[in-house]
């Protein structure tokens, strides 16, 4: 199983309109060459300058329209670079700044997606150099690492900041975010194929593995990032070694990362607020595993992953920010704004989400095309010996209706369609429907029913919350409620926005 190319799919409806918000948001002046490389206040070299290309070029291979600032962005980078190929400071021999390699891990990452859209060797170039010079040097230092908690101080802010010295490491209070340019390096090593990227990599890897995440307080992105590239590294290599890490550490983030509202806590043990990054990071983590194994169960997570917290994190002007942490230790049975937006960071990182939130929703086997979740796109496909064109209709999906149109069938073998349904409350099935001619539609209905799934009010896959109302809620009064009165959270996007910062939701009843 393989889900299809950015290139063969295009975002329409909810989803559509929801890219379009963030590509428009990707076009000021936040984004633009004059600002990316002096934006950053907080000591992450890079980070900013790496997330906005990466999201440029996500956003312009899902939608077929280039950027507008994304060419000037690359063109700008190299005028920007040190003597020895990476940004800002140079750092005594033996000397590592966590954030600095954080925020070229983005921006490796970004260069890398760029190379394999456009081909340009001189951005592999600079990429190459940048791992030379930075990264590569690492080898045989991860052991030194700190990983003790009695070494890391708490504290941080929203941005993270450099907190002390230890043993030649400038450590950050984003606790373990040394780990989030793994991304980036194993993106190259799966280009290139360098043996040293890869020898770095299973370094890194194997202190990963020695760390108590939760007893160190590890931030959650920096730990799902991490699994990501591990993923990779499983595509790139076979070894199922880090598929197995991988299944346990996700295992551990579901269990005591995961809010109630399948957002993420920003650090393990600390649910402060939550981060759309780290959200983004959880979706793809969640279908990267079902891509691997099969397991229907992972997609199910995506699903509720995608709609109650990416949905729910995106803000009316088409950025990503902040919530409160519901539940236990947290903001308890409420959902609130905790940043409006986060700009220097989850905004762009929303590109990546939406690309991914689009190209998840059909995979292929053969003959078969996978509907592993839904969402309103035109698609296409190589398959039965002939050229497909798709077209879902998922505007519906809260009623229990998805539709598919063939817009075009010139398959010489029968094609399938498999759709994964789901009431939100005993797993999924596969429905099965053979790909009927061109013009022909394919309509899937499944049930929406309203339950209680512990303490959280669900409607089918859709999470629902309702204005605070006090403490004590009746739950079969809530079970009746009317729409108006419980509504997806996942619909903050469509309020005004100082509608949507003064809101308190109660989820948990």
């Amino acid at each position: 199983m393989k889900y299809i190319s950015l290139e063969n799919i295009r975002p329409l409806g909810d989803l559509g309109a929801r890219t379009a918000l963030l590509c428009g948001r990707m076009t000021a002046a936040d984004y633009r060459p004059e600002r990316i490389f002096s934006a950053d206040v907080s000591g992450w070299p890079g980070d900013w300058e790496g997330r906005a290309i990466l999201a440029q070029t996500m956003l312009t291979r899902l939608t077929g329209l280039e950027s507008s600032y994304l060419k000037a962005n690359v063109a700008a980078l190299e005028g920007n670079l040190n003597e020895k190929g990476y940004l800002k400071g140079i750092l005594p021999d033996g000397e590592f700044d966590e954030q600095q390699l954080s925020g070229h891990g983005w921006l490796l990452r970004g260069l890398c997606e760029y190379y394999a859209w456009r081909g340009d060797e001189k951005v592999l170039e600079l990429a190459r150099r940048m791992a030379e010079n930075l990264f590569l040097p690492l080898r045989g230092r991860m052991q030194d690492y700190p990983t003790d908690p009695s070494e890391r101080t708490g504290g941080g802010a929203a941005a993270g900041n450099v907190s002390c010295v230890i043993r030649g490491w400038h450590l950050s209070t984003d606790t373990g975010c040394v780990f989030i340019p793994m991304d980036g390096l194993s993106r190259l090593w799966e280009i290139t194929g360098d043996t040293r990227l890869g020898e770095l990599l299973e370094e890194m890897f194997q202190r990963f593995r020695t760390i108590d995440l939760a007893g160190i307080k590890a931030q959650t992105h920096a730990t799902l990032t991490a699994l990501r590239a591990i993923l990779r590294m499983y595509r790139v290599s076979g070894q199922e070694t880090y598929l197995d890490a991988a299944r346990e550490i996700f295992d551990l983030y579901l269990k005591k990362g995961m809010t109630a509202t399948y957002a993420n806590r920003n650090w393990f043990g600390r649910p402060e607020w939550t981060e759309p990054c780290a959200i983004i990071d959880s979706f793809i983590v969640a279908q990267r595993l079902f891509e691997y194994t099969g397991d229907t169960d992972y997609a199910l997570t995506a699903r509720a992953i995608w709609i109650n917290g990416v949905c729910r994190a995106q803000r009316p002007n088409g950025g990503f920010g902040c919530d409160s942490c519901a539940g236990e230790g947290g903001s308890g049975d409420l959902l609130l704004v905790h940043i409006y937006e986060a700009p220097w960071c989850c905004s762009m990182r929303g590109g990546e989400g939406m690309a991914m939130g689009a190209r998840f929703c059909f995979a292929q086997e053969g003959d078969t095309l996978l509907a592993p979740m839904f969402g309103s796109c035109r698609a296409e496909f190589q398959a039965g010996g002939g050229r497909i064109v798709l077209r879902e209709d998922a505007e519906a999906a809260r009623q229990g209706k998805v539709r598919f149109f063939v817009e075009e069938n010139t398959a010489q073998r029968p094609v399938r369609l498999k759709a994964l349904v789901s009431d939100g409350r005993d797993g999924g099935q596969w429905r099965v429907f053979r790909l009927p001619q061109t013009g022909g539609v394919i309509q899937v209905e499944f049930g929406v029913p309203r339950f209680f799934r512990g303490r959280r009010l669900m409607q089918g896959e859709w999470m629902l919350g309702m204005k605070d109302a006090g403490k004590v809620i009746d739950p079969e009064r809530v079970l009746q409620a009317r729409a108006a009165e419980a509504a997806p959270i996942a619909d903050g996007y469509l309020m005004e926005k100082e509608a949507l910062e003064q809101s308190r939701l109660r989820v948990l009843f």
